[in-house]
């Protein structure tokens, strides 16, 4: 009630009210300054609620502009690394069928949630004032390894290794130290233990292929 013995009497804040708030502005409490604005038409509450209203307007078209790109991106991704996926699938699956089967399982697990999300964007296109499109594009990415390219997949049959320096270059002078020769020991073992990884990968693969063959 302070608020309202005051000269002249001030607006009573609430606290329904000032959780509500998001910017300084919307606080009547900082009108009260010693240039009194209090009397100026945009002070009032109805007012600062129609300038917020028209402000996030202005910024929601925008924005529907930016999301239609978006949209029209991620189902050009998702188009694309699915047949990414599958191209791989099929080179492979004469020359290396254990991977081939990782492969598959990996677009199977893709596939689960492509769906989930064209079933989504199929919603929002249905909404009223929709003006976007959901018809796929052409990537403007054609590195290799991305989604839009034609792949080329070969399988290395054995870890590579850097090279190591011949005699003729090393200098004599040079010797390494404690942490040099850790850090080259951990680089060994990380290589060594990505190779048995992947090779239990390979056996696990192989054995499930030929149970379910046997079955």
């Amino acid at each position: 009630m302070a608020a309202h013995v005051m000269n002249p009497p001030r607006h009573q804040l609430h606290w329904d009210e000032v959780i509500e708030y998001a910017f300084l502005s919307e606080f009547d409490l900082l009108r009260d300054s010693r240039q009194d604005v209090s009397w100026q038409p945009w002070t009032t509450p109805a007012a600062c609620l129609m300038m917020d209203w028209y402000f996030k307007k202005c910024r929601a078209l925008e924005e529907v502009q930016r999301l239609n790109v978006k949209i029209r991106h991620f189902i050009t991704y998702i188009q694309d690394e699915d047949r990414y996926l599958h191209r791989c699938e099929e080179q492979l699956r004469a020359t290396h069928g254990p991977l081939a089967h990782q492969i598959s399982i990996r677009c199977n697990v893709r596939g689960r949630f492509d769906t989930l999300h064209l079933k989504h964007l199929y919603n929002i296109s249905q909404l009223h004032g929709f003006n976007g499109t959901l018809a796929p594009s052409i990537s403007a990415l054609k590195a290799t390894g991305d989604s839009g390219t034609m792949p080329s997949v070969t399988v290395p049959m054995q870890p590579a290794s850097p090279p190591l320096p011949q005699p003729s270059n090393l200098d004599p002078q040079a010797t390494d130290t404690v942490d040099e020769l850790e850090e080259e020991e951990d680089i060994e073992e990380n290589i060594v233990w990505a190779g048995c990884a992947l090779q239990d990968i390979v056996h696990l693969t192989m054995d499930i292929e030929h149970t379910s063959g046997e079955e």
